[in-house]
């Protein structure tokens, strides 16, 4: 039987309270925080930010070939989104199943639990997205003749293998200005991963 959405939350909302984001996730109590002191998303010297709301999801939640050609309105995406299956995204069922490990990971970071299975996962769903990706392009390649889906597969092949150079590479872009076809392969990379994981990124981005 599929999880619903509130068990789906209340099984969550631990964890997004233990890294960092403490106002909703009253629903779960005692709450183990995890490396509370940690520099990449707490800084008790910065300034206070209240109020901040943000969803977050992977390909599994969102239909992204609609969101991408309804609201964004990127060409040359969609031909690529409709060859992709969304199985490689982990289900919130086999989510949980993780997170249900990290509540036992020490609360000390030195005792690297915690950094390790993010980086696990963060790796192992890049090299599932890289791959995916690169299997649609070869579809697209041989049935589209769109400039638009051409250029899409052209940066697609352009992905590093790893995600720790994808990574580098996105915040020199950040840096140098992207553009929105660059953007929408990064927000599909994104769909691919744990939603956990996104949480955590999202933050040592919004603290940096």
């Amino acid at each position: 039987m599929a999880i619903d959405r509130r068990g789906f939350l209340f099984g969550s909302a631990g964890l997004v309270g233990a890294i960092g984001l403490g106002g909703c996730a009253g629903v779960v109590s005692p709450i183990q925080p995890i490396c509370p002191n940690d520099p990449a998303t707490t800084d008790p010297n910065a300034p206070l930010t209240i109020d901040v709301h943000t969803h977050v999801f992977n390909g599994s939640d969102l239909q992204v070939k609609a969101f991408m050609r309804d609201i964004l309105h990127i060409p040359g995406v969609g031909d690529i989104l409709q060859e992709i299956g969304w199985e490689t995204a982990p289900t919130s069922r086999e989510e949980i199943a993780e997170l249900q490990k990290i509540r036992f990971a020490p609360a000390d970071c030195k005792a690297g639990m915690f950094t390790s299975l993010i980086e696990q996962h963060r790796e192992r769903q890049y090299q599932a997205g890289h791959d995916a990706l690169n299997r649609a392009a070869d579809a697209v390649e041989r049935k589209s003749r769109s400039v638009a889906a051409s250029e899409a597969v052209r940066r697609i092949r352009d992905l590093p293998q790893g995600h720790a150079e994808y990574s580098a590479r996105r915040r020199a872009k950040t840096l140098l200005g992207n553009d929105r076809l660059d953007s929408a392969i990064a927000f599909i990379m994104r769909n691919f991963q744990y939603r956990y994981v996104n949480v955590y990124d999202y933050l040592e981005e919004f603290s940096t």
